[in-house]
């Protein structure tokens, strides 16, 4: 009986070691690709404040429209949200597909410090359009968008399947670990929150099994009014524009616009 604790508790230990010593594989799955661009679409190129350039792309907005700066989730790269770019781009928008660092044929590797450097350098080359900005996240993207809110003054912010904490969906998934004391990149998006106060867009799909409701639920508590929240019930994690996202998303923009105006 005491071998077979012994044991157990060893392989409970081997893999409090592996997960903690693997995480960011876990988290990050960056599709390392240069994409080609596209027609229509800009080449974008910006320095970090750790001496990375990083690119991504640019659409740029007819007459004075605001620019969107979409930052996108954990996993593929920014060509990837091309759809959701010319969604926007199509009414006139301004698109910022921002890339981080490991993903898209840019150099480092990623992690949260990282990103939100990331996010920073992004953030100023939107600001230089001299437009108003919306910031746009999806997933691990939200924490991203979160974040740079709380640091700037968009004129809105979009988040698309968020989460408050990345601590707490992981805790979700692996509930006899400590993820508290093992996990490096929490992204307490919760905390940050409560000082956007631009209108906020939460979307989020009923069926989502990668980031449950309840978590995008729970960040939309933590923020401050004006705020909406639209769940589509046909939906999961990564195909909500595949059930009418891109429609809310749009309202949203033109509300906004509308409210500037008044």
């Amino acid at each position: 009986m005491i071998d077979y604790l012994i044991i157990t508790l060893l392989v409970y230990l081997a893999s409090l070691a592996y997960l903690y010593f693997n995480q960011r594989n876990m988290i990050y799955h960056p599709d390392t690709a240069r994409p080609v661009t596209v027609n229509g679409v800009q080449d974008a190129k910006v320095s970090t404040k750790d001496n990375l350039t990083l690119w991504g792309w640019f659409l740029p907005p007819q007459g004075n429209k605001p620019v969107v700066i979409l930052f996108h989730g954990n996993a593929g790269n920014y060509s990837h949200r091309i759809s959701k770019a010319m969604a926007m781009n199509e009414q006139g928008y301004g698109v910022i597909l921002a890339e981080y660092r490991g993903y898209g044929g840019n150099p480092g590797k990623p992690d949260k410090e990282g990103l939100l450097n990331d996010g920073r350098a992004w953030m100023e080359f939107a600001l230089a359009q001299n437009r108003p900005v919306i910031i746009y996240g999806e997933s691990i993207g939200s924490a991203i968008a979160t974040a740079m809110a709380a640091e700037n003054d968009p004129v809105g912010l979009i988040l698309e399947a968020p989460f408050d904490s990345l601590a707490g969906v992981a805790q979700s998934m692996y509930p006899v670990v400590p993820v508290s004391l093992l996990l490096k990149d929490k992204y307490d998006s919760a905390a940050l929150i409560k000082n956007v106060k631009a209108p906020k867009l939460f979307i989020h799909g009923e069926r989502d099994r990668t980031i449950p409701i309840r978590f995008a639920k729970a960040l939309f508590e933590a923020a401050s009014e004006p705020k909406s929240f639209v769940s589509i019930d046909s939906a999961a994690h990564n195909d909500l524009y595949d059930h009418g996202a891109a429609l809310h998303v749009l309202q949203f923009l033109s509300t906004i616009e509308g409210n500037k105006k008044d």
